[in-house]
């Protein structure tokens, strides 16, 4: 069931993309947006940050959410990479 209370960035009003201030998190994310894998709703407190379907952070700051979501996907990259060795 979708939580009405959720809505997506883009319906908030917000411009978030200008807050990301580090140029591979800036990448990474509009990388993320172009190929529809990344998703950021916005609760009226809390910024959700999903990547492929998976929620990975929820913050009161959004560049503090994208940086948390970032770190995870890089986290869970690692630990991918290391089962695979």
């Amino acid at each position: 069931m979708i939580n009405q209370s959720l809505r997506p960035a883009a319906l908030t009003g917000a411009t978030p993309t200008a807050t990301i201030s580090d140029p591979r998190i800036r990448r990474w994310y509009a990388d993320l947006m172009a190929d529809r894998r990344l998703v950021c709703e916005h609760d009226g407190a809390r910024w959700i940050v999903a990547v492929d379907g998976r929620r990975l952070a929820d913050e009161h700051a959004f560049e503090a959410a994208v940086h948390s979501a970032y770190a995870m996907t890089r986290a869970l990259s690692a630990l991918d990479r290391a089962r695979a060795a």
